[in-house]
């Protein structure tokens, strides 16, 4: 459980070692340092991490930026590499979300909507970057590679929420306030979220 000064558990695959300093009462300065010490992985950490990659109009499945699109295709980037790595198994989840105005059964649908279409873009761009012709293939590479693509509508129940490091711990701080106009504009929004398991070998 050793940490960095960020917080971060140190890299497991780097030696270390401890180091001490000491000033006597006539300012003489002895330092020690230790052997090298490895780090022995006894637990596996999960790891979770989300991006915005598309915001949409009100009551709409049309995207209102371009720009935010574009990043679907850096993260099937990321899915190729790794899933390719063979060294973790990920499910990658679409997410469809709206803000609360509106009907419950309305919204569902909406963010169901919102889901498939960033989903199907997202297999194209998958699909494209794997070198594979046909969603049938696409499949076959995903379980070949211990990946799962889930798409999912989950109409305004999640707020935009972001994590934040601040005096050694983490916080949440809410940026999809729905009170708020620019707050709701965030919550209309696909988000791709990733969760990775280390395989054990």
């Amino acid at each position: 459980d050793w940490k960095d000064g960020n917080g971060n558990l140190v890299d497991p695959k780097k030696s270390y070692r401890i180091e001490m300093i000491a000033t006597d009462a006539a300012d003489g300065v002895s330092r020690f340092s230790s052997d090298e010490i490895n780090v022995v992985v006894t637990g596996f950490e999960r790891r979770k991490e989300s991006t915005i990659i598309v915001q949409f109009a009100f009551d709409e499945v049309t995207s209102t930026s371009r720009y935010l699109e574009s990043r679907i295709e850096s993260m099937a980037r990321y899915v190729k590499e790794t899933a390719e790595s063979g060294e973790k198994e990920m499910t990658i989840r679409i997410l469809g979300h709206t803000d609360p105005i509106g009907t419950d059964r309305r919204n569902m649908i909406l963010s169901q909507e919102r889901a498939a279409k960033e989903e199907r873009n997202f297999r194209r761009y998958l699909r494209y970057i794997a070198g594979l012709r046909t969603d049938v293939e696409l499949y076959r590479w995903l379980s070949q590679n211990n990946a799962t693509l889930i798409k999912q509508g989950v109409a305004d129940q999640q707020p935009y929420e972001v994590e934040r490091y601040r005096d050694g711990q983490f916080e949440k701080v809410l940026l999809g306030n729905n009170a708020l106009p620019e707050g709701r504009s965030i919550n209309r929004r696909v988000v791709i979220q990733f969760e990775e398991r280390t395989i054990q070998k």
